[in-house]
């Protein structure tokens, strides 16, 4: 696992997993000397318990394996052994935590996530976790299906820090030795599905803490749909060329940079290479923003859970691409062998925005394209969407486009900065003065 960025929190975090070495000690003379190095021993293992958080399984094993080393040589009489071994499991007894469920009510999520028993799976980007909690140490169990992901870790609204989860089931530490209080951490994945999904199983801290029932405190709601400029792909390549998960950041993203700047909760629906039409890979996004869970086509998200105020819809990027390759495999299966006509991605895209009118009957929807190559002069893209967004004659839905100044890659986080201060602006001055 690493943590990465200038960040003294996320210097202090660790990996918490441990497991305890025992080296064979040196022939013991005395049993009294004995019993001193074991204490000196199990006081440096109770250190370690503390800075780390390994379970206490973990540490138990080590003290036993050491008491068993030193009664197997005969270093120390039987009796004693067993003295040892009880005082072991007392001190052990004392250095429990107060461990909730994944799934626990208060704990808060913002976004789409599957929870089964005790386990909640998060899959799209920008889904968040928010946990609130009285003490000085908080930790996270939780199983990453690719160890392709990463997590930015808010702490109290400020100091922040990004965590890559490796493959597989392990527990990590996010805080430890903060000042003991009440205290607010939010998780927020910064990677789409593509690359994997994590399943978290719980959060741990002080035996002595509490958790608290998380809320946001944001009363608006900003919910995205779009593909990998939505996505945030590449936004960390100084080129934004790179398809690498440890290059995409959604959190810098212009999306989640425009809901921070309107203090708004945020939503993402993203998929890199997806289309409204035709995408690179099998799904379009009237096919896949129905779904809770983007691996799943069964469960279907009910949209009354909570009614975004503001939707926007970056889409039709990676259909102005592929109308022009009739030789990819979905441009043949959805298209065929006849080339659309502009009638047809006008009628698709107003079918769609209207699918979003009737879910959300109260939110502003605004219709957007660019900043690459489909908003580039001459092209026909803008004005589909323009088409589409008159004829529906619905005065909660607005057009706004992006300028044409991505020519390579995609956005870098500059660019994504400047993209949301337009949206921004946009939003403050011509839909919420509405």
């Amino acid at each position: 696992m690493n943590f990465w960025r200038d960040s003294s929190v996320g210097q202090s975090a660790g990996f918490i997993i441990l497991r305890s070495r025992v080296q064979v000690p040196l022939p013991l003379q005395e049993p009294l000397l004995a019993a001193f190095l074991f204490f000196v021993s199990l006081f440096s293992v109770e250190i370690l318990y503390f800075l780390y958080f390994p379970g206490p399984v973990n540490i138990l094993t080590s003290v036993i394996y050491f008491l068993f080393l030193l009664e197997k040589m005969r270093q120390i009489p039987f009796w004693l052994f067993l003295l040892l071994l009880l005082s072991s499991c007392s001190a052990i007894q004392g250095t429990e935590y107060k461990i909730i469920a994944a799934s626990d009510d208060r704990i808060f999520y913002i976004g789409r996530v599957v929870k089964s028993d005790s386990i909640v799976k998060v899959s799209w980007p920008g889904t968040q976790v928010v946990i609130k909690f009285r003490g000085s140490f908080l930790a996270v169990t939780m199983d990453d299906k690719t160890g392709d992901n990463f997590y930015h870790v808010t702490i109290d609204g400020d100091s922040s820090f990004v965590l890559e989860a490796e493959k597989g089931k392990h527990t990590y530490v996010l805080l430890r030795n903060i000042e003991q209080g009440v205290h607010t951490v939010r998780l927020f994945k910064s990677t789409e599905y593509i690359f994997g999904s994590t399943e978290i199983y719980s959060f741990a801290t002080d035996r002595s803490g509490d958790f608290l029932k998380a809320q946001s405190p944001h009363k608006l709601l900003i919910e995205f749909y779009g593909n990998s400029i939505t996505a945030g792909l590449g936004n960390l390549h100084p080129s934004g060329s790179s398809f690498n998960p440890q290059f995409e950041d959604n959190y810098m993203a212009y999306g989640a940079i425009t809901a921070r700047n309107l203090n708004a909760d945020y939503v993402c629906i993203a998929r890199s290479g997806i289309g409204l039409t035709v995408s690179w890979d099998s799904l379009i996004m009237p096919e896949l923003f129905w779904r809770v869970d983007p691996f799943d086509t069964d469960i279907h998200w009910d949209f009354s859970r909570s009614e975004p105020n503001i939707v926007v819809v970056n889409l039709f990027q990676n259909d102005s691409w592929l109308v022009k390759r009739p030789d990819h495999p979905q441009y043949k299966l959805r298209f065929g062998s006849k080339k659309p006509d502009e009638e047809f991605f006008v009628n698709s895209y107003e079918r769609f925005i209207d699918t979003l009118t009737v879910l959300y009957p109260k939110a502003e929807i605004i219709c957007t394209l660019g900043p690459m190559s489909a908003v580039q002069p001459g092209s026909p893209w803008p004005g589909y969407i323009k088409k589409a967004v008159a004829r529906l004659n619905n005065r909660r839905v607005h057009t706004f486009f992006f300028p044409y100044f991505v020519r390579k890659g995609h956005p870098t986080i500059k660019d994504h900065e400047q993209m949301a201060q337009m949206l921004t602006s946009f939003i403050i001055d011509s839909v919420m003065k509405k």
